[in-house]
């Protein structure tokens, strides 16, 4: 379960919360935080065999939500997976109150990549920043990572772990669900 003691900040009387997207170019950073907000889908962006641009440096999107009467304002921060944006990332991380590390299933070097990222994340983190290994892409046909692949680096990495479709929207739910905790509290979930 996610710890309880994370960074926030208040303006007005709506919380701040901050979650970082981070993984490597083209596993689907964007499209999971373009469906979660704006419930849309860009067919093309979702393959990585296309030659789309990607995300330069790091955007963000925001959702106010309410919860038990409640307000907040949820930040979803898109970091850039090239390398020669790799040095900016660390300043973002530092009051992150989550991160999702993304991977493609039908990218294996992804999935090995997802180690670098967390350790990117923990280095950078607040003290209790919590994390979740996410498998994307779940409804293309020529996946190559299994989901026992992907249970198992979680459970390596110590992080728990979810496979969606930022596609289908399948598993959004379960992975905002889940991480609730980490911006309201454990007893909210």
């Amino acid at each position: 379960t996610p710890p309880m003691n994370l960074s926030s900040t208040t303006a007005g009387n709506k919380t701040k919360y901050k979650l970082v997207f981070l993984g490597d170019q083209s596993v689907g950073k964007s499209c999971i935080i373009e469906k979660y907000i704006h419930n849309k889908f860009d067919e093309a962006s979702n393959d990585s065999r296309l030659n789309l641009q990607p995300t330069v440096g790091i955007d963000f999107l925001a959702k106010n939500l309410q919860h038990k009467n409640r307000n907040f304002r949820l930040q979803l921060w898109d970091t850039a997976g090239q390398e020669r944006f790799r040095s900016l990332i660390p300043s973002y991380l530092k009051d992150a109150i989550s991160a999702l590390i993304v991977y493609d299933v039908t990218s294996k070097q992804s999935l090995v990549n997802a180690e670098r990222w967390l350790k990117l994340y923990n280095e950078n983190k607040v003290s209790d920043g919590y994390s979740i290994l996410v498998g994307n892409k779940i409804d293309l046909s020529y996946r190559v990572v299994t989901p026992q692949e992907g249970k198992s680096t979680a459970d390596f990495l110590k992080i728990d772990y979810f496979e969606i479709s930022a596609k289908l929207g399948y598993m959004l739910g379960a992975v905002s669900a889940h991480h609730r905790p980490a911006y309201l509290g454990h007893d909210q979930r």
